[in-house]
């Protein structure tokens, strides 16, 4: 699933079936008791969602019943208003359908027509009650069971179930949505991660100062590179270098680095740090890992390789191209100096890569800023719950790809800012 934050995602209404105005009164008595209710007594704007999706519904017009529609006529929104940076609506439908199944849970509602709203779709829905058939009365002769005393006890036997029934679900929902409550959308992101390999360390590998091969200093030009690595020989780092633990990493990189090992310390998440140099695919296989940095991380570029949405750094400059559309691209001027203003961009993933067969995690900008920017995406609950508004059901247990862009300003880089997101 695509998701692009220049169109609205809206749910399809579901049809409903054809309901003869003694039934309308009826579900109109119902929606009264249910909104008079404590669970809906507390809340204005839930009672007026609910309110209004039925009633329209009732009204023959249920195909009029989407987001922005919603968002119009309930919660004042202006017509024009963006519902992927808004979404007032989804979150609203998402309590109605917690607080209806929290009403039909408590006891002497089973037997009440029972009004729902399907997950995916804004056009509620009407069930009856099951109606209890009479008794059946039968003389016997004593020892003998008649074949109506089969029915009646078979009869009972089904109507216990299918009043027990919508009322497990009930709880079902109820219990699932009082978990989800407990935890953040960020914890959603990364409960994969953490759950993929319980007994491992999560693995963070971070790219190196003058590490992958597509890194290359703005500055520098043919001739030049040879002088450098003659004084580095002469200098000694080339030793420092020669040691994974001591190859230097860009500032960038350490402060996306500081963030995700803070988090995963909030986490009581184990994790070992490595650079791509010191990786090796057996490392991938044996764990979780967070691949930091693009350029100077190769690891990084061949995860995002077979993906919807790579990296192409053989390109000057380099850039993100989409693999579905290779019309489109992001790519950034902004070389490695000091000082450079324009816009820098990143991908986030989040994928089960079925090489290693490991959950992994991408960080990596097309610059230092772009990973900087990335990092705080994956790390702060504002910006992933600008993701979860732009997610299909059940994200959190899906593959991801995000496009991440931000302003960078003498150096300085702004927030992160979703560009595109793809889900599958």
């Amino acid at each position: 699933m695509l998701v692009d934050t220049q169109s609205a995602t809206v749910a399809l209404p579901v049809p409903q079936p054809a309901l003869t105005s003694a039934g309308h009164d009826e579900i109109r008595g119902q929606l009264e008791r249910v909104l008079s209710s404590a669970v809906f007594g507390t809340s204005k704007r839930y009672p007026a969602f609910l309110r209004f999706v039925v009633e329209t519904t009732l009204d023959g017009h249920s195909e009029c019943l989407k987001e922005r529609t919603i968002g119009v006529e309930v919660f004042n929104r202006p017509a024009d208003y963006d519902t992927n940076s808004d979404h007032v609506v989804r979150s609203a439908a998402g309590e109605v359908r917690r607080r209806l199944a929290q009403y039909y849970v408590q006891p002497g509602h089973a037997s009440e027509i029972q009004i729902d709203l399907p997950l995916g779709s804004y056009v509620p829905q009407f069930r009856r009650p099951v109606v209890e058939l009479p008794p059946v009365k039968t003389i016997v002769e004593p020892g003998r069971e008649t074949i109506a005393d089969v029915s009646v006890s078979l009869w009972k036997q089904y109507r216990l179930v299918a009043i027990a029934l919508p009322i497990a679900i009930s709880l079902f929902f109820v219990l699932r949505a009082a978990a989800a409550l407990g935890q953040s959308d960020l914890d959603k992101f990364w409960n994969p991660v953490f759950a993929s390999a319980p007994s491992r360390p999560v693995l963070i590998c971070i790219g190196s100062r003058f590490g992958g091969s597509g890194f290359r200093p703005a500055t520098a030009v043919p001739g030049q590179q040879q002088a450098s690595d003659a004084n580095r020989v002469n200098s000694g780092t080339e030793q420092l270098d020669s040691n994974p633990l001591m190859r230097p990493v860009t500032m960038t990189d350490a402060v996306t680095l500081a963030r995700l090992t803070d988090y995963m310390g909030t986490r009581r998440a184990p994790y070992k740090v490595l650079n791509p140099d010191s990786t090796t695919l057996a490392d991938l296989r044996d764990s979780p890992a967070v691949l930091i940095g693009s350029r100077n991380n190769d690891w990084a570029i061949k995860s995002a390789g077979t993906l919807r949405f790579r990296f192409d750094v053989s390109a000057r400059p380099a850039s993100i191209r989409d693999n579905m559309n290779p019309s489109r691209s992001w790519s950034s001027p902004l070389g490695f100096r000091i000082g450079d203003s324009g816009r820098d961009y990143a991908i986030v993933s989040r994928v089960t890569d079925p090489g290693v067969e490991q959950v992994i995690v991408t960080v990596a900008g097309l610059g230092p800023s772009g990973t900087l920017a990335a990092g705080e995406f994956v790390t702060n609950e504002t910006y992933m719950k600008k993701l979860e508004s732009l997610a299909p059901y059940g994200w959190e247990h899906k593959n991801l790809q995000v496009v991440i862009s931000t302003e960078v300003v003498k150096g300085s880089s702004g927030p992160p800012r979703i560009d595109a997101a793809y889900f599958w």
